[in-house]
């Protein structure tokens, strides 16, 4: 009876530890880190994708545009751009998504252009920068309630930190001032889930 027992703990733990191994090699070489519709046909967002994975990604949405918040993977993904001959912006943002503004600025300007549309947003992560970026464009082109785009952000895995809400928040009031945005940004009517 011991021996029964020991032997299903054993075939157990192997099970578990390959189906880890299994799960962890399916996350590191097949996933799209991140990858999420946010508005199907206009923005979908990912963290930074393998080369093959971008191109992909790009065949499969029929992506315009990349917008990129990283320097990491820069050169790869300035190369599958040039190849499906889709348009790439860089604006840098630190990892923690808090800096200047223009970089914001920038991505709402780009994404909500019908022209540069479907556009991918991505930084390394796929979680502060980008996230950030979706949250600005969830309030302000959306119009989605400020705190209900900070809560899908944080539920996409954002820290969540005070600094970045700050500055999202203040963005967002300055680009609606007075019913109005500051640069010509059509509004889109809301997407449910």
């Amino acid at each position: 009876m011991r021996s029964t027992v020991r032997r299903w703990m054993v075939v157990s733990l192997l099970l578990l530890m390959t189906g880890g191994a299994s799960w962890w090699v399916y996350e590191k070489c097949f996933a799209w880190k991140k990858f999420a519709v946010v508005a199907d046909g206009i923005l979908y967002r990912s963290g930074l994708l393998r080369p093959e994975q971008l191109a992909e990604a790009i065949d499969r949405y029929q992506i315009k545009t990349v917008f990129s918040f990283t320097y990491s993977g820069a050169d790869d993904c300035q190369k599958v751009c040039q190849e499906k001959k889709v348009r790439r912006y860089f604006a840098y943002l630190p990892g923690d998504g808090v800096g200047p503004d223009d970089p914001y600025l920038r991505f709402i300007e780009i994404a909500s252009d019908p022209a540069n549309q479907p556009l991918l947003v991505h930084c390394s992560a796929g979680v502060q920068r980008t996230g950030g970026a979706v949250a600005l464009f969830r309030s302000v082109v959306q119009g989605w309630d400020f705190q209900r785009s900070v809560a899908e952000m944080v539920s996409m895995g954002n820290e969540g930190r005070t600094e970045q809400i700050e500055q999202l928040r203040h963005l967002r009031d300055e680009l609606t001032r007075s019913g109005r945005c500051l640069i010509d940004i059509p509004r889109m009517a809301s997407s449910r889930r």
